[in-house]
Order: structure tokens, then C-alpha cells, then sequence
């Protein structure tokens, strides 16, 4: 799969934009992330969290657009509320940014909920794709296609 390999050199970005082009098509937009020079102290309930930095998008940083032509089903997080905790007990594959799962508990739910398996058998994938704030789970029988978008500033 194209750019697959260079998505996941970016160790965080941000999804910036995700629409339905068409009747089931699907593309995201994720966007690298800068740290500020900024450092500020955090406050948790009683606790302070020190020397922590900002992460924001990087407007002049590179974007990914990733479009899958068909999907049979996704799923939005907010990343925040993502349990962590036994995830290596279900799902295989590599986890970086943009990534595919060879067996995980959201395929099975798929497989159980709708007929995708029996119209497709077999060819059903799971992607995943891990940003600041988001994750975002498609399964699909199309590879997307995933295009590079660097920014230059205009002068």
C-alpha cells in the first residue's frame, strides 16, 4: 500500500477532517502535530503534572488524505476513553499511526451485527488509525488509498 510505510513515521497526528464523499466512500484527513517551546504545569485533581507541553496541528506540517472507496462499517473515539488495558489479547498487527488488524473484538462484532462476512468472505480488513484526541476504526473489503500532502508555506 502506498505511503503506508511513511504515514507511520509521524509519531503524532491529529485528524483534522473526516467526510463521506459519496454514498459509503470515506476520507480522512490527519495532520502532523508540533510541540510548543511553551512548558506549563498541569493541575489532575490534587496533582501536579509538571513541564508539559502543548501539542497542537502543525499548519505548515505534512497531511495525510486517506480514502477508502467502500467501507462496510466505521467507528469514531474519543481517544481519551479508549481502554488500553487487554487490547494485546485480541488484536495482532502493527500499531503505529495508520495500521491493520489480522484478528481484533471490533471484526468479530462486525462479523456477528451484518452479513458483510457472507457477501465477502474473507476479504474483509480491519484498518485503524491512532491520532491526538481520536481513533477511528474502518472495516472494508478496498485497500484505501493513502496520498501525502506537503504544506509549504505561500510567501
Amino acid at each position: 500500500m502506498k505511503n503506508f510505510q511513511e504515514i507511520n513515521r509521524y509519531p503524532s497526528m491529529y485528524l483534522t477532517a473526516l467526510y463521506e464523499p459519496r454514498d459509503n466512500g470515506l476520507c480522512l484527513e490527519i495532520s502532523e502535530s508540533m510541540t510548543s517551546e511553551t512548558v506549563q504545569d498541569v493541575l489532575i485533581n490534587d496533582k501536579v503534572i509538571s513541564e508539559n507541553r502543548l501539542l497542537s496541528v502543525n499548519e505548515n506540517g505534512t497531511k495525510f488524505n486517506i480514502s477508502f472507496h467502500r467501507y462496510v462499517a466505521y467507528q469514531v473515539f474519543n481517544e481519551s476513553f479508549l481502554n488500553f488495558n487487554d487490547w494485546d489479547e485480541y488484536e495482532t498487527g502493527e500499531f503505529n499511526t495508520f495500521c491493520i488488524f489480522k484478528k481484533s473484538r471490533y471484526m468479530g462484532f462486525i462479523k456477528n451485527e451484518t452479513i458483510a462476512d457472507y457477501i465477502f468472505p474473507d476479504e474483509l480488513k480491519h484498518y485503524g488509525v491512532y491520532c491526538q484526541n481520536h481513533v477511528v476504526h474502518i472495516i472494508s473489503t478496498l485497500e484505501p488509498v493513502i496520498e501525502k500532502i506537503s504544506n509549504i508555506p505561500q510567501l
